[in-house]
């Protein structure tokens, strides 16, 4: 007998309640995604007497969190949380004055490669930090360059701040309640990190293995599964979903299933996940099943799987399309492997007004960074380093071996040619930047040095913090397109989930990863209304093959839709015949 909606509101409130109101200094909730975790959140924080610590993976959430707990709970990244307690000192290496700088990996990358004469990617040195390599003689290496640079980037910084608390529980902060979110993405050096946190703080952990995605950088669901197996932590569920309608609910579910009968998920934490039918149940009736668009081809003369994207936008109703910007998320959600979503992406910029991508964040070492710390400290060793990388003057790499065996700074070896003329450069842009007197010559001369035009000089040197977005039009569909990556911590109305072809979603058919199932599980649960899947046979003129999530998934799909030539010009002639009626 199926529970009424009354029974599933005390069960969710009993669920909500048995984490607030338990006395238990170590809490931790495994839950599916769209089950309440920030409510739980706001919740704690807010019957939480003194300052509280919000931790979470996603630095995309975290601007919406601070929205949302306002001045009741210190928000942060891992990242922005160890900068801030960098600079409040104390940690061994660098100054309380240490800068952060992201692309800081590349230039240990060059640094190891001239004194050691070892080949590693910026990726692989953060890798040496994540997983706490400290047997490991590069790691130390790239931590004597940082502290010769006063400089940090992400994972380095993390690693700098967790040695000092090891070092010394005076630098370990204390809050009355700590929260730390997406704890299935963290990696080793993260979760040394939190362990530290909560020996001196009441800490609730949330996550959810189904979604771990970050397994290129160390990340493994195995911390959530230890911790769940871990006495210490008093283990709560939160149950119910009240994100997705009742078949994305029953999809994830039966892709769990298959996933496991395929050998996949080992070790996955079982927790209840249900819809919220109180919530939902209008919605699931609206959008009872997921749709299946098949096209016959993709390619920039016939981009079918963006015609059939913007033909199913046009028809989301108009109080939907109102819902979705009155509550702040996205009445649309492309997600997929490129290249698939580049071209929808240029289909739809003609189509609709209001088409948004995320920045990529580039990590370029560029020399105005530099010019702003000469500016201030002609000695800056990483002001020297960063010019030499983008210059490379005549000995620089010697320069480089030479500052590391007797940690002479680099302006002293490198040629005075070179020194003054870029500390010219620098008092240049210092002037710029207070509004001091600068002439032609001079802004032309900086203007090379930066690559950029005399015109472009003001704007660089003076951006706005928040560009001014144009105002759009409230009555268009806000549309964003991500990777699957990117889609976690997002929602939106509808989503659509292009490239679901063998090869591509997954790579491998006849053996799916683990991260491709989560990646399935994160992208069909981001959808708060429907969700649509989206095939095609031909890309490029490549001949693709079916997906075997469009299998697994079969018990959940409406009938699949061929879309060809045939089926836009039965389209049109529709809406030729509806306009003739309608005249």
């Amino acid at each position: 007998m199926m529970p009424t909606n009354d029974e599933l509101q005390n069960a969710r409130a009993a669920a909500l309640n048995a984490i607030l109101e338990s006395n238990a200094r170590l809490k931790l909730v495994v839950a599916g995604p769209g089950t309440g975790k920030t409510f739980t959140f706001q919740k704690l924080v807010a019957q939480t007497a003194g300052r509280c610590l919000v931790i979470t993976f996603l630095q995309v959430l975290v601007k919406d969190l601070e929205a949302k707990f306002g001045a009741s709970a210190d928000v942060y990244s891992f990242h922005s949380f160890s900068r801030k307690l960098l600079h409040q000192g104390g940690a061994p290496g660098v100054t309380p004055s240490v800068a952060y700088y992201t692309p800081l990996l590349l230039l240990y990358s060059e640094d190891i490669r001239i004194i050691d004469g070892a080949l590693l990617k910026p990726l692989q040195i953060g890798g040496l930090f994540r997983s706490l390599a400290d047997d490991e003689q590069l790691l130390h290496l790239a931590l004597s360059r940082g502290g010769f640079y006063n400089a940090v980037s992400h994972d380095d910084a993390v690693y700098r701040v967790l040695r000092a608390m090891e070092r010394n529980s005076s630098f370990v902060p204390a809050y009355a309640q700590i929260v730390v979110d997406e704890f299935q993405d963290f990696c080793p050096l993260e979760v040394a990190f939190i362990k530290q946190l909560f020996a001196v703080s009441p800490t609730l952990i949330v996550g959810d293995d189904d979604q771990a995605l970050y397994a290129f950088r160390d990340a493994s669901p195995d911390a959530i599964r230890e911790l769940a197996e871990d006495e210490t932590y008093t283990r709560f569920p939160l149950p119910y979903c009240t994100r997705c309608t009742e078949v994305l609910v029953k999809a994830a579910g039966t892709v769990v299933e298959r996933a496991l009968a395929a050998g996949l998920l080992q070790g996955r934490l079982d927790k209840p996940f249900e819809c919220y039918m109180p919530d939902k149940e209008a919605e699931s009736q609206q959008y009872p099943k997921i749709r299946h668009f098949n096209c016959s081809t993709e390619t920039a003369r016939c981009p079918y799987v963006g015609r059939i994207i913007s033909e199913a936008i046009r028809r989301i109703p108009a109080a939907e399309i109102a819902e979705s910007r009155e509550q702040g998320f996205p009445t649309v959600l492309i997600i997929g492997p490129n290249p698939f979503l580049s071209q929808v992406e240029d289909h739809l910029r003609g189509q609709f007004p209001c088409v948004h991508t995320r920045p990529k964040q580039e990590d370029l070492v560029e020399p105005l960074y530099a010019y702003r710390l000469l500016g201030r400290d002609p000695e800056s060793n990483l002001g020297w380093r960063i010019l030499m990388q983008v210059f490379q003057p005549d000995g620089w790499e010697d320069a480089v071996r030479s500052t590391h065996e007797s940690g002479v700074g680099l302006k002293d070896a490198l040629d005075s040619n070179f020194t003054n003329r870029h500390l010219e450069l620098a008092d240049i842009l210092r002037r710029m930047i207070v509004n001091e007197d600068v002439n032609a010559v001079e802004e032309a001369s900086l203007a090379v040095a930066l690559a950029i035009a005399v015109t472009d000089l003001e704007a660089v040197l003076h951006p706005s913090e928040e560009p001014e977005e144009p105002e759009e039009d409230s009555s268009e569909p806000t549309i964003w397109l991500t990777s699957l990556m990117g889609s976690k911590g997002l929602q939106a109305g509808h989503v659509f989930i292009v490239g679901v072809n063998a090869a591509h979603f997954p790579r491998n058919n006849a053996h799916p990863s683990n991260e491709e199932v989560c990646q399935l599980l994160v992208a069909l649960t981001r959808a708060r209304k429907s969700c649509t899947l989206v095939s095609t046979r031909h890309f490029a003129g490549v001949e693709l093959g079916r997906s075997i999530f469009l299998d697994w998934l079969r018990p959940h799909l409406a009938t699949t839709r061929y879309v060809d030539r045939a089926f836009f010009d039965a389209l049109a002639a529709a809406s030729a015949s509806d306009s003739d009626c309608g005249a």
